[in-house]
């Protein structure tokens, strides 16, 4: 599957109007629960859209972590990008579920809604650690600080003309790098799948076939 960017845009702003419309308040957080995908990528830029931070969840994880995170951060909604995720969880947690797959959303405007006030210095999102240490901790990142690390930064400049794998979990904060320092340089983002990153051959094979040519490794999976 691929989209432009006025069409991932598009999408975006109709989550923003589906979220304002459900009440969502600036910086409120919002959960999303979804494997890495296009999908995945319009939650998070809809959220961003309506004032409101996002809190990425791993449907991998326990539901017993899910149900944590949601209750910790204070999560007003969960969006659902991909229509097979189960949420009945959330909803046992007093959790307003919402589907923000195209078709739910066709309707809405197409346009960004108009919200004024808006600062780099607004919370972005919340990451939370693994918590083997102890309790998870929500990492509270503002707006400013993805600005820092992806525009003009000195070690790894993108532009139009790269491809930038996002390999990490969107629940990692490995993928703020991916994601961001892809969208906010007009670079090519090529999302791949996590049983793909796991098959040597296969992710080396993607890497190729897609051209890319900037990715966050660890030195470990690198060298191998």
């Amino acid at each position: 599957q691929q989209v432009t960017y006025r069409q991932l845009d598009r999408h975006a702003n109709r989550v923003a109007h589906r979220l304002l419309a459900a009440g969502v308040q600036r910086e409120d957080r919002v959960a999303i629960h979804a494997e890495r995908s296009i999908g995945m990528l319009a939650a998070m830029l809809g959220c961003l859209k309506a004032g409101a931070a996002y809190v990425p969840i791993d449907p991998a994880d326990p539901v017993e972590r899910r149900t944590w995170l949601l209750a910790d951060s204070a999560a007003v909604a969960l969006l659902l990008p991909d229509a097979q995720v189960d949420a009945g969880w959330a909803q046992d947690a007093g959790v307003p579920c919402i589907d923000v797959d195209p078709a739910a959303l066709c309707a809405l405007p197409a346009e960004p809604p108009a919200l004024p006030g808006q600062s780099s210095r607004m919370l972005a999102y919340v990451i939370y650690t693994s918590g083997s240490t102890g309790q998870p901790k929500g990492v509270m990142v503002e707006h400013r600080s993805v600005l820092r690390l992806v525009i003009n930064n000195p070690y790894n400049p993108i532009g139009p003309d790269d491809c930038i794998a996002q390999c990490a979990n969107p629940a990692f904060d490995a993928s703020t790098w991916e994601v961001w320092s892809a969208l906010l340089n007009g670079a090519r983002l090529q999302v791949l799948p996590q049983s793909l990153v796991l098959d040597r051959e296969a992710f080396c094979r993607a890497l190729i076939d897609g051209g890319v040519n900037a990715l966050w490794l660890t030195a470990g999976l690198f060298n191998e």
